[in-house]
C-alpha cells in the first residue's frame, strides 16, 4: 500500500523486526493483522473496522485523536492530509485487501 508500506513497516516500527504493538504492516502481512483484529492500546476497538473510519484504532492514531500513546509515526513527520484521506476512504470502501 501507498501509505503503509513506506511510513509503517519502517525499520524498527511495524516490521519483521520492531512489531511494536505484535504489529507487522509489510506487504502481504500487514492486512491479517489490522483488518478486524482488537487493537492492543484499546482492546475494544479494532485496528480496522471495515467501513467506519472513526471506530479504528488506526485511523485514530494517524489523526491523533481519541488514542492513548502517541500519534502515529511516532515522532513524525505525520501524515499529510493526503494521505489520511487514502487510509479514510480506503476504510470507507470497507477496507478491501486491494
Amino acid at each position: 500500500n501507498e501509505v503503509f508500506t513506506p511510513t509503517c513497516a519502517q525499520l524498527g516500527c511495524h516490521d519483521p523486526l520492531g512489531r511494536q504493538e505484535s504489529l507487522i504492516i509489510s506487504p502481504g502481512r500487514g492486512y491479517a493483522m489490522i483488518v478486524g483484529v482488537a487493537s492492543v492500546e484499546m482492546p475494544q476497538l479494532s485496528r480496522v473496522t471495515p467501513s467506519d473510519p472513526t471506530n479504528s484504532y488506526l485511523y485514530r492514531k494517524i489523526t491523533g485523536s481519541g488514542i492513548t500513546g502517541d500519534r502515529m509515526p511516532q515522532g513524525g513527520p505525520f501524515l499529510n492530509d493526503a494521505q489520511i484521506k487514502l487510509v479514510r476512504d480506503w476504510i470507507r470502501r470497507g477496507a478491501p485487501n486491494d
